[in-house]
């Protein structure tokens, strides 16, 4: 655990720990209960596909919507505000 680089900081390792503590099949836990062997380039990469999947999603949902940015909030489970900062975030052009 000491060689790994935790570019997550603090959150990371409490997110590791409780994930090992909620998986894990002993009563000790160890090196395997942690998943420490992502490389952080492959971290990155499932990031991008994230926003691109969220993008796509909010894409569809406001085009289901025909436009109106507060029934596609609403379908999305976000507020508005969320809604109009996700839009500028990913550059996306409403009618």
């Amino acid at each position: 655990m000491k060689a790994y680089h935790w570019p997550g900081n603090l959150r990371e390792l409490a997110h590791k720990i409780e994930r090992a503590v909620i998986l894990g099949e002993g009563e000790v836990l160890t090196g395997e209960d942690f998943s420490l062997s992502a490389p952080v380039a492959e971290s990155v990469s499932v990031s991008t596909r994230m926003d691109d999947v969220e993008k796509q999603t909010i894409i569809q949902a406001i085009r289901m919507n025909q436009g109106n940015l507060s029934k596609t909030a609403q379908a999305l489970g976000m507020g508005r505000t969320t809604l109009y900062r996700k839009i500028e975030k990913y550059g996306i052009q409403v009618l």
